[in-house]
């Protein structure tokens, strides 16, 4: 929300922002509620491709004809 937006909501009462709160907190606490295995496992999938796409990232430079390419400095 942009600052000149705040206007158009200046309207709300303290009960109002309250009740948006606790509508936030309710939808939250869903999400949070329905975490599991499968999304345990699906972000464990995420890491290890990234780690083989940096794999692969380094020896492709790495093999590259050209040889700054191969010093890979700053990398972790």
């Amino acid at each position: 929300m942009a600052i000149a937006d705040v206007k158009e909501f200046a309207h709300l009462t303290d009960a109002d922002v309250e009740a948006i709160g606790r509508e936030l907190d309710a939808i939250r606490a869903d999400v949070e509620e329905r975490r599991g295995q499968y999304d345990a496992d699906y972000i464990r999938t995420m890491i290890t491709w990234q780690r083989r796409l940096n794999v692969a990232a380094r020896v492709t430079l790495f093999g590259s004809r050209i040889p700054p390419l191969w010093r890979c400095e700053g990398w972790s």
